[in-house]
């Protein structure tokens, strides 16, 4: 596993506060430079697509990372979008893939976290292509 995966681990796993998929995904890659306290109030309402199960977090946090580092070209944003699509089973919203859970009765955190770790590895796999 990465570095970056284990920080999301981490974060997911600390019950003193609530990271949610867009936080797990930026903080790992940016709380170096910015401090984590700010990224959490910042991306605060990132969770479950925006509050309204639209974009899943994970996604946007995704992007917000690649844009942090430069990335802003839209062929490599399609291709982070089509890569992150397939490896979340065809969809990008909360209200597409929330049911797509194999166990509600754990409620969405396995899940999500599961969605998380796919991301990054785009993420991460992206930067080091594209990032000089």
């Amino acid at each position: 596993m990465s570095k970056y995966i284990d920080r999301a681990i981490e974060l997911r796993a600390d019950t003193s506060f609530h990271c949610n998929c867009a936080q797990a995904v930026i903080i790992p890659f940016l709380e170096n430079s910015i401090p984590k306290d700010e990224l959490l109030k910042v991306f605060s309402n990132y969770g479950r697509g925006m509050r309204i199960k639209g974009l899943c977090g994970a996604v946007s946090g995704g992007v917000t990372v690649l844009g942090y580092f430069g990335i802003n070209d839209d062929e490599i944003l399609n291709e982070f979008y089509e890569r992150t699509k397939e490896a979340l089973g065809g969809y990008l919203d909360c209200k597409d893939l929330l049911p797509l859970n194999p166990d509600n009765s754990k409620g969405n955190r396995p899940y999500c976290n599961t969605l998380i770790f796919k991301t990054i590895e785009i993420v991460e796999d992206m930067l080091q292509r594209y990032v000089k």
